[in-house]
């Protein structure tokens, strides 16, 4: 989707996109993007692109896996996982609906005792 929208130095628009490196991101594309509401400033430099989630997978016991991440607000989250890479076939998993402020999320699976390893992806859908 290509937006024209127009903006400028008011009050009215996040200060931390006036030249900080945060990027203004769309709240509700179907909204008026020309409403300075409908915007707001990412939470890191370089904007949804500089995202980076910072993931730890721990078995917890025979079978159990948590998989745990700080979670970005305004965004939802899916798990995948697949047994080879190469393969290109990521099977759905787990989903974590929008999230409104910085969270830990953590998602559980739960391996047959027959898994020997387990490729996990974490993404925005």
């Amino acid at each position: 989707m290509i937006f024209e929208v127009d903006y400028d130095n008011s009050a009215d628009w996040s200060e931390k996109a006036d030249g900080t490196g945060y990027s203004l991101e769309l709240a509700n594309p179907t909204d008026n993007s020309n409403d300075f509401q409908n915007w707001y400033a990412c939470l890191l430099p370089g904007g949804t692109p500089g995202d980076e989630l910072e993931i730890s997978v721990v078995l917890l016991e025979s079978g159990l896996v948590r998989i745990r991440f700080s979670a970005l607000p305004r965004n939802s989250y899916t798990l995948r996982y697949t047994v080879n890479v190469a393969s290109g076939q990521w099977i759905h998993l787990q989903q974590k609906e929008f999230v409104n402020e910085p969270v830990e999320l953590d998602f559980i699976d739960t391996l047959s005792g027959n898994v020997k390893h387990r490729f996990y992806s974490v993404s925005i859908p």
